[in-house]
């Protein structure tokens, strides 16, 4: 029987893991966490404690379990981790180390941006010296980053020297190599394009909005949701230019996506690409609004089938006619969680599926990602209805009787998005770390 090994328990890990099942494939998983916070180890045929940096510890177990396909979720270390198992065990996999590594430099994303006509923000030299010259030059307000992180770790957002300083020191010490960006920041609508690739050549799948509330850090995306009315402009204006640049940075199978922001000056800007599995939690939900199963092209990829250029979906986004979402729910505080409430009543609604990674006794940092709860949806009104209908519903406190959820209520920009507003009569300041 064939066997495939899971690295960690991330969103995807469970569709990936029952996609496997299903197929007779003997799934294992493993990292470091007990089995009861762990919803894929109870869902496996068998279970590793082996923390997925264990490179070599890994590489000998799966050596002599004869362990014939590796692949991860959406955690970006995950995925990293198992790029490298792979190259290890000569086993197939979606992308090598290099490509994974290029993908995460933003100074080499931004050349080839330039290089295949994709706009991004305009970007500031600014040296570890914090040159007099240098700062002098800056127009406020721009975002200050390391060369080398994701999932926005070390990033800041700066309106004035004293702000720019001091988050430029800090992106400086989290960088393996060293080395900071500080760009123009962009505010509009922030969006994920998610494409299917095969043969070198990509396919578009669909826009994923993604939404904080108002009030808390920038970049905590409580509502992800591909309604939108962006998405044929986006096809227009910025799609053949992403093909290019997906094809540029060596990104040939699996799947990709590419984030950016319509700005309040009306262009479309890309800051960042991701070239992993899924990375706004709607995974579960996609197949049922775009009709493409990105869960079987991604376990293809880690078994090795091979899929062909002709196979690529095209056109989907146009035939959509309900929406994907995935509400995050975001910690507002640190603490110890004691109770976590309503979420039994949440999934007995039609088209729910909850993924709790917060359990009773679990001490979380503030912003912590508690879970997210996934839905589809016909439209606006439906996709409000229930929002409200989670929000009415569920709660997760801490030892000091404290609800900690950040709940999205932000209804006006979401309805803005949907109807067709301009990218400046959209934007809110939804505040900054």
């Amino acid at each position: 029987m064939r066997k495939i090994l899971f690295l960690g328990d991330s969103n995807g890990t469970k569709e990936l893991l029952e996609k496997a099942r299903a197929q007779g494939i003997y799934t294992i998983v493993t990292d470091y966490f007990e089995p009861r916070h762990s919803t894929a180890k109870l869902l496996a045929d068998e279970y590793w404690m082996i923390s997925t940096n264990k490179l070599d510890q890994l590489e000998k177990k799966c050596k002599s379990d004869h362990i014939q396909a590796v692949i991860s979720g959406a955690s970006d270390f995950n995925i990293e981790m198992s790029i490298q198992l792979c190259e290890r065990l000569g086993l197939p996999c979606y992308c090598t180390y290099k490509i994974w590594k290029d993908s995460k430099d933003k100074r080499l994303f931004k050349a080839i941006c330039k290089k295949t006509g994709v706009l991004t923000p305009r970007d500031y030299e600014v040296s570890h010296l914090l040159a007099r010259q240098e700062l002098e030059k800056i127009n406020y307000p721009v975002i200050v980053k390391p060369i080398d992180l994701c999932s926005n770790a070390g990033v800041s957002y700066c309106h004035n020297e004293v702000e720019l300083v001091e988050a430029y020191q800090y992106a400086e010490s989290l960088s393996d190599q060293a080395q900071v960006i500080v760009e123009r920041m962009l505010e509009g609508i922030e969006f994920c394009s998610y494409y299917a690739l095969a043969e070198k050549e990509a396919s578009f799948l669909t826009l994923v909005i993604r939404l904080p509330q108002p009030g808390y850090l920038k970049y905590c995306y409580s509502m992800n949701t591909t309604l939108n009315c962006i998405t044929e402009r986006y096809i227009k204006e910025m799609d053949p230019a992403v093909t290019k640049l997906l094809k540029e940075m060596g990104c040939w199978e699996g799947i990709a996506c590419v984030q950016g922001i319509l700005d309040k000056d009306n262009q479309f800007y890309a800051f960042e690409m991701c070239y992993c599995p899924e990375t706004s939690y709607l995974i579960s939900p996609w197949g049922k609004v775009c009709g493409f199963d990105a869960v079987s092209w991604l376990l293809d990829c880690a078994i090795g089938k091979k899929h062909s250029k002709d196979s690529l979906p095209l056109g989907l986004w146009k035939s959509n006619q309900r929406c994907a979402n995935s509400y995050i729910l975001f910690s507002k505080k640190d603490g110890v969680i004691s109770e976590i409430n309503g979420f039994d009543r949440i999934e007995l609604l039609p088209n729910v599926e909850v993924r709790l990674h917060a359990h009773k006794g679990d001490y979380v940092k503030k912003y912590y990602p508690l879970g997210n709860i996934m839905f589809d949806a016909e439209d606006y009104e439906h996709t409000c209805e229930m929002i409200r209908a989670i929000n009415r519903n569920i709660e997760i406190k801490n030892t000091l009787g404290e609800n900690v959820i950040i709940y999205f209520d932000d209804f006006d920009t979401l309805e803005k998005i949907d109807k067709g507003y301009e990218a400046s009569k959209i934007y809110t300041n939804f505040g900054r770390s």
